[in-house]
């Protein structure tokens, strides 16, 4: 998408609140044999990702992991409100949301 838009900005929510975004971006070039031009991607890092987590879930997991993951998005969209939203992790529920 950076090849045929270059004057678009593109924004990456990521739970690595830890991680900077060269980390980031060596860990994609290194697992997937990408080379990603920094200056139009962003990253927000959301801090409530651990709640979509199982394992704090013992009970109801998939209900409670889709509520969480509905807190997620929340927390996403009111650091970031994109003109357009791609799910590449499975939280349906956060859709309409954005």
């Amino acid at each position: 998408m950076h090849e045929k838009w270059p004057h678009l900005q593109f924004v990456i929510y990521s739970g690595d609140i830890n991680a900077t975004k060269e980390q980031i971006l060596l860990k994609a070039k290194q697992r997937f044999g990408i080379t990603v031009d920094p200056k139009n991607l962003h990253f927000v890092f959301l801090r409530l990702r651990r709640l979509v987590e199982a394992d704090l879930y013992p009970h109801f997991t998939l209900i409670a992991q889709t509520m969480a993951g509905f807190v997620l998005g929340f927390e996403a969209l009111l650091k970031f409100n994109p003109e357009i939203f791609i799910d590449s992790m499975g939280y349906s529920f956060t859709l309409p949301l954005f």
